[in-house]
């Protein structure tokens, strides 16, 4: 099995994993805090190269750090009055 773990801050104080286990029939994937709470988990089959899997596992990363860069900035704009 493969295993990946990517580090997304997603406050100052708080940093958010996005994990990856990589079995042959389906990938598996999730985002948890430090304190190990799952926010969100998913998995898609397992592709039949190497590359598809890194592309699908980049979608996925990317996807990810930009629905936490809009949470926080929604957090942002409501903080101005």
């Amino acid at each position: 099995k493969l295993r990946a773990i990517f580090i997304v801050k997603k406050e100052k104080t708080m940093k958010e994993y996005l994990a990856f286990d990589v079995g042959g029939t389906s990938v598996k994937y999730a985002l948890c805090n430090e304190e190990g709470e799952v926010s969100s988990a998913s998995k898609f089959k397992t592709p039949d190269t190497l590359e598809k899997m890194y592309q699908e596992m980049l979608q996925i990363l990317q996807k990810k750090i930009f629905q936490l860069k809009q949470e926080n900035q929604q957090k942002y704009n409501n903080t101005i009055d």
